[in-house]
């Protein structure tokens, strides 16, 4: 299989090779490309970023750090239900451990 690794501004085209359990990746340039090769044949995760209301407006946030693919659907459903009564500052947690992931939701706009 190939990847681009997306761990830093190279973007090292990775070629990875899965024999059951043993995963073997070249075509990295440091650890960080091997581990996200790794990383992405075993549990892919990412960052989410997203809209939810507050005030008649749209309040950008993210996610404090990565979380499982298969769990993104699932967040932005729960985005989808958020309406703020005001406008929260940057950094404002929105929700804490969202979906039990050890992950919480916080306002990045102004």
């Amino acid at each position: 299989m190939k990847l681009t690794c997306i761990m830093c501004p190279l973007g090292c085209e990775l070629d990875v090779v899965t024999k059951g359990d043993d995963i073997k990746v070249s075509g990295n340039t440091c650890l960080r490309g091997e581990t996200y090769a790794k990383t992405e044949q075993t549990r892919p995760m990412r960052a989410v970023s997203s809209l939810v209301k507050a005030e008649g407006m749209a309040v950008p946030v993210k996610t404090s750090g990565l979380v499982p693919k298969d769990k993104i659907g699932d967040i932005l459903n729960e985005l989808a239900k958020i309406s703020l009564d005001k406008y929260p500052e940057f950094g404002t947690v929105i929700i804490k451990n969202i979906l039990n992931l050890d992950v919480d939701i916080i306002s990045i706009g102004y």
